[in-house]
């Protein structure tokens, strides 16, 4: 790996990192936090994908493989989550699981990585996309944790949290 892209592979380390503990945290499920935190990331994704965008078929599949193992395992976790109601506010908490899936995601991803520069794909391309898989991937969970809570009997509120 280039030199160059060690502070976005740490960043993006680092991010993860810092989500993954959120998850497992005992937190109010707030529909700013579902919606805000997975757009910004796509969007930085799909920025750095503007910029340096995939210029061989197998960038392409690589990305393709990225995106829809994000989706599956987004899935995955929602329903891994614990989902309830407590005073009427919704909260959810990750549980062993979940942190199983995330990182059986992570090392997939980076799998997808190696093999896709090995068949020649730019690594501005591998890793630049960093930010749109998480993205996707929190979409995914997100959606399963809201239609979770909306089963419950509540939609998450767009306000601040307050558990």
């Amino acid at each position: 790996m280039g030199s160059q892209y060690i502070p976005t592979v740490i960043l993006g380390a680092l991010i993860a990192l810092f989500i993954i503990y959120r998850q497992l945290a005992r937190r109010q499920v707030a529909a700013r936090q579902l919606v805000v935190v997975p757009l910004v990331l796509a969007l930085l994704g799909l920025y750095n994908l503007d910029n340096q965008p995939p210029s061989t078929s197998a960038a392409a599949v690589a990305i393709v493989a990225s995106l829809a193992s994000a989706v599956v395992f987004g899935l995955a976790r929602g329903y891994t989550m614990r989902v309830w109601q407590e005073a009427g506010v919704v909260l959810r908490q990750g549980v062993p699981l979940t942190l199983v899936l995330w990182v059986v995601s992570i090392g997939i991803r980076a799998g997808i990585g190696v093999i896709a520069h090995r068949a020649g794909t730019a690594e501005s391309v591998t890793v630049g996309e960093l930010p749109l898989f998480l993205g996707v991937t929190l979409a995914a969970q997100n959606a399963v944790i809201w239609m979770r809570a909306e089963a419950l009997g509540i939609t998450p509120q767009i306000g601040r949290r307050r558990a």
